[in-house]
């Protein structure tokens, strides 16, 4: 096979592999990983052969703080983990996502729509339920919707094969960690709720948020104005 010729294949396998990764359209990402699937068994791509380092980039998803509250901190792994990203802290105490470039750009919206809609949510709850507890209330949100999150990946790391079992989930995971490290993080803690009044309140909103048709319809918040 000639280099050209190699090259037009391996950047067909990337763009599908990209596609594949779409949260947005399931039936489209289903025909992509099939197609990806076929050429990276095809033509025994490997690693480092789909890896291109002008396609990764970073995000800045918050502003500079000393500590990140619990809830947020569960939320950042697990939209990392949703979008085949890694989440770090830099020295600014600002939560930075990395990755492909187009799963960068996903994760920092989905990050940004998910904690802003909590806060939201949790202004009109003390609104009317003035002695209730906020920490909970976002506690409780944080649960219900890492929880759903959680469900996603499994389905996506079932969907998502090569006909050798090989997961792209997993083959996106290699190369993202190969460009950033391999990020370990901490054993998660089910903190306990203070009011479990706010709890039941907040999960009530985080079961009821739909994670996809969310960002869809709230497509009209600025990414750029976090950070």
């Amino acid at each position: 096979m000639s280099e050209q010729k190699k090259e037009k294949i391996i950047d067909r396998a990337r763009k599908l592999m990209a596609m594949a990764g779409d949260k947005s359209s399931p039936e489209e990402a289903a025909i992509a990983a099939r197609r990806a699937r076929s050429i990276i068994d095809q033509y025994q791509l490997s690693l480092s052969d789909l890896q291109e380092e002008s396609e990764f980039g970073c995000a800045v998803a918050s502003k500079a703080r000393r500590i990140t509250p619990g809830w947020e901190q569960s939320l950042t792994i697990w939209v990392a983990e949703l979008n085949d990203c890694v989440a770090k802290f830099d020295r600014y105490g600002r939560i930075v996502f990395g990755g492909f470039d187009e799963d960068v750009k996903v994760c920092k919206f989905m990050f940004y729509y998910l904690t802003e809609k909590c806060k939201r949510a949790c202004k009109e709850y003390m609104k009317s339920n003035p002695c209730g507890c906020r920490n909970s209330f976002k506690l409780g949100y944080a649960w219900a919707v890492t929880d759903k999150i959680k469900l996603m990946i499994e389905a996506r790391k079932t969907d998502l094969k090569t006909s050798s079992g090989t997961s792209l989930v997993l083959i996106k995971k290699d190369l993202v960690e190969k460009e950033f490290g391999v990020t370990k993080y901490g054993k998660e803690r089910q903190t306990k709720s203070a009011d479990l009044l706010s709890q039941i309140a907040g999960q009530m909103v985080g079961e009821k948020t739909n994670i996809v048709t969310g960002l869809e319809e709230d497509n009209r918040h600025q990414i750029a104005s976090v950070g």
